[in-house]
């Protein structure tokens, strides 16, 4: 009897623990990035037609956090946030945002109050800006 009783508990914590381990709590996975979090006091400016502009000018030592961007195109037109070093980020160039479409003559918002996304250390941000017309970028940031 005394074999079954132990053989019945170490079944029963068996599946305790395993019942722990496949249950989903509905707890969000850990951020990557620092644990607190990073709010935005800066702004970037750029109006440009289709091309590969600077945004933000990257400082040594410091780190680019971005917020959010608005952006404006009185035609159809596409924007993409990226850093990298170079006047235009040619070089080590990340993607920071998707390719995101404008219809002519409208507005997008994209972000919050604080940042969704952070280049290298002393990397630049720039803007991919696609289509026909020009493009007005203002970009919610933060170095610190």
């Amino acid at each position: 009897m005394r074999t079954y009783r132990l053989s019945l508990l170490g079944l029963i914590a068996g599946f305790c623990v395993a019942g722990l381990a496949l249950s989903s709590t509905g707890v969000p996975a850990q951020p990557v990035g620092p644990p607190n979090e990073i709010w935005c006091n800066r702004t970037g400016i750029a109006t440009s037609g289709p091309a590969t502009v600077s945004v933000v000018a990257g400082v040594t030592g410091r780190t680019t956090s971005v917020c959010g961007f608005i952006a404006s195109a009185t035609a159809a037109a596409t924007i993409q946030l990226i850093t990298g070093t170079g006047a235009t980020c040619g070089t080590g160039t990340v993607n920071l945002t998707a390719a995101h479409a404008i219809p002519a003559g409208a507005f997008i918002n994209y972000g919050g109050n604080s940042a969704f996304s952070s280049a290298a250390t002393g990397a630049n941000l720039c803007a991919i800006i696609g289509g026909t017309g020009p493009v007005q970028l203002t970009v919610v940031y933060s170095q610190f």
